[in-house]
């Protein structure tokens, strides 16, 4: 009786060591079957290195006394000469700029209208400009066309004059040093410095010496 029950706890033993050695290979297939998911917090979004980038300046306002001459096109009915070249990627405001090209020398483009603006003498003439910093102008040039036919040379050079032998010959106003290569700047000419106003202008032609420069938004400030 004895050995009939060691043989009974015996074949139990076998029969669940057995058990629990079939359950146990079970879970390791299941896991081994079950792809791995990275943890959701775990993974990160890895921003590029650098300042980020700004976002473009507000376009600035156009007061109510303010004649906004050029901006994106020329006014209706022009005479245009020289080439005009709309550039869409440099620009200070509006869609577009204006140049006309890198060029050696003295290069030009240049309109005229039939309907004058008048410059008073507390007139104010704000242009903004871009020098090419790869082919920045060894000097740039505004050229108020009259409607008398007279011109008015207002222009900027660096230490080097290279506008020396043009002036000679021109009534002309030096405004002061090169704007800085590679940033929009805004010309301003007050015509009671110049004490030349009243004034009917009737064109502008946009002057570089050497290089290339963008031409943008074109003002005219006459306070009531």
């Amino acid at each position: 009786m004895a050995d009939m029950r060691k043989q009974i706890f015996f074949v139990l033993a076998i029969l669940i060591f057995s058990t629990i050695t079939i359950s146990f290979a079970q879970e390791e297939t299941a896991q081994e079957e079950t792809p791995q998911v990275a943890p959701e917090e775990i993974i990160e979004t890895i921003e590029p290195e650098g300042a980020p980038v700004e976002s473009p300046p507000p376009e600035p306002p156009i007061a109510p006394d303010t004649i906004l001459w050029i901006e994106d096109s020329l006014p209706e009915g022009v005479t245009q000469t020289g080439e005009w070249a709309w550039v869409q990627d440099i620009k200070f405001s509006g869609d577009n700029s204006h140049t006309d090209g890198i060029k050696k020398g003295l290069h030009s483009h240049s309109f005229k209208t039939a309907v004058a603006v008048e410059l008073k003498d507390d007139s104010v003439i704000e242009q903004f400009v871009y020098l090419d910093p790869d082919n920045p102008p060894r000097g740039i040039m505004l050229k108020l066309i009259t409607i008398s036919g007279k011109s008015i040379d207002l222009y900027w050079e660096a230490e080097e004059e290279v506008f020396v032998d043009t002036v000679e010959y021109m009534e002309a106003w030096y405004m002061g040093f090169l704007p800085e290569p590679g940033s929009w700047q805004k010309l301003v000419i007050k015509m009671h410095e110049l004490e030349i106003a009243p004034l009917e202008v009737i064109g502008i032609s946009f002057i570089s010496y050497d290089g290339r420069a963008y031409w943008d938004r074109t003002m005219i400030v006459n306070p009531a």
